[in-house]
Order: C-alpha cells, then sequence, then structure tokens
C-alpha cells in the first residue's frame, strides 16, 4: 500500500509540473499570437500541441494503471473475505457500531 501511495504522489508531481510547463507554453503563445504569426508562434503552438498530447498520455496511463490496482485490491479483499467470513463479519458489525454510535450523538 505504501508503494501505491508513493507512485501516486509521484504521478501527481509529474502531471503538475507537467500542466506547469503546459501552462507556460500556452502564456508564450498568447504573447506570440498577439504580436504576430512568426515562425515563434509556429514553434510555440507545435510545443504547446505536443505538450497536450503527452498529458493526455500520461493522464490515460495513470487512470488505467490505477483501475488495475483497485481491481486488484478489490479482488484481494474478496478473497479474503471469502477466506475468512466471520472475521468480515464481525469487522462491519464493529464498523457499523461504531458508525451508529457516533450518528446518536448528535
Amino acid at each position: 500500500m505504501n508503494d501505491l501511495a508513493r507512485e501516486m504522489q509521484q504521478s501527481q508531481e509529474r502531471m503538475a509540473r507537467e500542466l506547469h510547463s503546459l501552462i507556460a507554453d500556452a502564456e508564450e503563445l498568447l504573447q506570440h499570437a498577439v504580436r504576430d504569426a512568426s515562425s515563434e508562434f509556429t514553434q510555440a503552438r507545435e510545443r504547446l500541441d505536443k505538450g497536450l498530447k503527452a498529458a493526455r498520455s500520461r493522464l490515460a496511463a495513470a487512470e488505467e494503471a490505477m483501475r488495475r490496482r483497485a481491481g486488484h485490491a478489490a479482488r484481494a479483499a474478496e478473497d479474503y473475505v471469502h477466506g475468512n467470513p466471520w472475521i468480515a463479519v464481525g469487522v462491519s458489525a464493529g464498523a457499523g457500531l461504531l458508525a451508529g454510535l457516533l450518528i446518536a450523538r448528535r
């Protein structure tokens, strides 16, 4: 679980850096668009397009990885519950009792 949290944090940091870069490219593109449609404008637009494609690709990969991990976690939880049904019932009952006590206090 710790590896998963670390990986998710690294992915978030990587995406944040890419978004900052994308924003900087977009700002540069707007500055050049205001002045003229020179070769600098074309280069900035190409970098912006490339950044958008890379961000979309990374986002899709991150979503797929998270879906895969969630599926593995769900299967592991299901296997545990099937292997230890009374423990699962006890934990569920305890959680329900605790929730009921907290709700009743209000």
